[in-house]
């Protein structure tokens, strides 16, 4: 497999970041996954957007950067002759400077890799976890390379058979460790807004338009843990999985254990977004 490093394709056996990079050290830096379908990358334009503000809020700029960075992605594509993949770009800081942490010299380390994806089932379960962000916090609007704290509650996921945590802060469903979150409650979708702190997600943002296209009354506010037994429907979004429905949280069904009708509307009105690239 052929990796985009820092301006060159080569080997994956040979595309290594020191161990003295800030993003090793500290995880100071971040990353975007983008699907890729018929050999393009599936919004790219939202995506890179998104990746150039995000690293300029933390104070990596890339300002300039957006052709460097689509060619980046379509030259590891063209590489690994790939039509239908995940990518994922990464960014760290750069090389420690010394002893001070965060502190960093030399340009930002930028990599492109490719994987084949794996399809994710029909329906997903999902678990109620703690959330170990606060209420409007900063950093889960980033997708850093500080991502433990997603790992862990996934990991807690996992281990209880479910698919997806849910990360619930004040009583409030904000988003899952790998997703974003939506519900249909009293007939309206709702979806936490970013202001909570959660990701400004590409699909979510996808779905909003094409709900209120649909004249779907659409909230943007959190919805409560105890509300989520009158949830007719559940859905979660990421740029892999497109939407993905949620028939179980917990020990209980979600609805009527089946995927509902806004959900397979609007999983069916993102895949046509997608197709069009």
């Amino acid at each position: 497999m052929k990796v985009w490093m820092n301006g060159h394709l080569v080997d994956d056996a040979d595309a290594k970041v020191s161990v003295l990079d800030v993003g090793f050290l500290y995880g100071d830096g971040l990353f975007e996954t983008l699907r890729v379908d018929g050999g393009l990358p599936i919004q790219w334009q939202e995506h890179l957007a998104r990746f150039i503000w995000s690293a300029y809020q933390l104070e990596i700029d890339l300002r300039g950067q957006k052709e460097v960075l689509k060619a980046a992605l379509l030259q590891t594509i063209e590489a690994n002759n790939l039509k239908e993949c995940a990518l994922r770009l990464t960014v760290t800081r750069g090389m420690s400077a010394g002893w001070i942490p965060g502190e960093a010299e030399g340009p930002p380390t930028l990599v492109v890799t490719a994987r084949t994806p794996i399809a994710p089932p029909v329906e997903w379960r999902a678990i109620t976890v703690p959330s170990p962000f606060r209420l409007g916090a900063e950093l889960p609007r980033h997708k850093t390379l500080n991502y433990l704290p997603n790992l862990l509650a996934q990991r807690a996921a996992v281990a209880a058979g479910a698919d997806e945590a849910l990360l619930v802060c004040e009583g409030r469903v904000l988003e899952g460790a790998m997703s974003n979150f939506f519900a249909v409650v009293d007939g309206a979708l709702r979806t936490a807004p970013v202001a909570d702190g959660v990701l400004p997600g590409i699909v979510r943002a996808s779905v909003l338009d094409l709900a209120r296209a649909g004249a779907v009354r659409v909230e943007e506010r959190a919805v409560l843990e105890d509300e989520l037994p009158r949830a007719s429907e559940c859905f979660c979004t990421n740029s892999l999985i497109g939407v993905q429905p949620v028939t179980r949280i917990g020990g209980g069904k979600v609805g009527s254990g089946e995927i509902g009708e806004l959900t397979r509307g609007l999983r069916l009105g993102y895949e046509r977004i997608a197709q069009s690239g």
